[in-house]
């Protein structure tokens, strides 16, 4: 089991501070969801020990993608004119 993590910064829902990682549901055949530019195959995100974890259902509910740093993490939704859902999440790197 990972340490769990301090979480000494805020994270920003449409650029509105929330305490934590809200989940978070897709539906991967329509739904878009890009980190940190890549495009991100996930039913859903939530919080995972003060970091931020996407799933896959058929995945076994294991992760498939964790973002671990110690920087905010930016998450950009919206609803499209067409019912799909475009989700942006942006984490700088730890690297100084």
């Amino acid at each position: 089991m990972p340490a769990v993590l301090t979480q000494p910064w805020e994270n920003h829902v449409n650029d509105e501070i929330i305490p934590a990682v809200p989940h978070i549901d897709f539906e991967m055949d329509k739904d878009k969801v890009y980190v940190n530019g890549v495009l991100v195959l996930a039913d859903y995100f939530e919080d995972y020990f003060g970091g931020m974890a996407f799933y896959r259902k058929a995945e076994n509910f294991s992760p498939t993608l964790i973002l671990a740093g110690k920087n905010p993490i930016h998450i950009y939704l919206a609803q499209m004119e067409d019912g799909k859902k475009l989700c942006i999440v942006e984490q700088k790197p730890d690297i100084e």
